[in-house]
């Protein structure tokens, strides 16, 4: 059996001791996002707070209950499939692939979802009219966020 006071840890240097004074300033400042650039060097890192690392784990299990009051007024939501950023459109110089108001098909696509520099189309699941849009352009998103309310048709 090993005794755990004894195993050695994985010295780090270079950049990586670079990045982790950076995370632990993240974390004595309570911070859950940073950019930053220093001649060639650039890192962005986000971790998640408290209340959104619990949101993230329940969201699979749980429907928010803001999700469940408009499911009674007989409304939907189309929610994110995993973390990340939240896009509405194709690209910055795009129209928005929908609007409030705007009716859908079944399979249409309704934003993109970047996931490490990977953008993931997410489609409507039912022919339905967007109510309401919750996410601004390029806000994070968690796994299980509702992006959408809409309402059947």
């Amino acid at each position: 059996m090993r005794n755990n006071n004894t195993e050695k840890k994985p010295k780090i240097s270079g950049e990586g001791e670079k990045i982790l004074g950076i995370y632990r300033f993240m974390l004595k400042e309570n911070l859950t996002r940073l950019e930053w650039e220093q001649d060639k060097f650039k890192i962005r890192i986000r971790r998640s707070s408290a209340k959104e690392a619990n949101t993230a784990k329940t969201a699979a299990k749980h429907v928010p209950a803001e999700t469940q009051a408009k499911a009674r007024e007989g409304l939907a939501s189309i929610n994110s499939p995993m973390a990340g950023t939240f896009y509405g459109s194709p690209a910055p110089s795009d129209p928005p692939y929908v609007k409030e108001g705007d009716t859908v098909s079944a399979g249409q696509t309704v934003c993109i979802v970047e996931a490490m520099k990977s953008m993931n189309e997410i489609k409507a699941d039912m022919n339905c009219r967007i109510r309401e849009i919750l996410i601004k352009n390029a806000e994070p998103v968690t796994a299980g966020q509702t992006l959408f309310v809409v309402e059947k048709v």
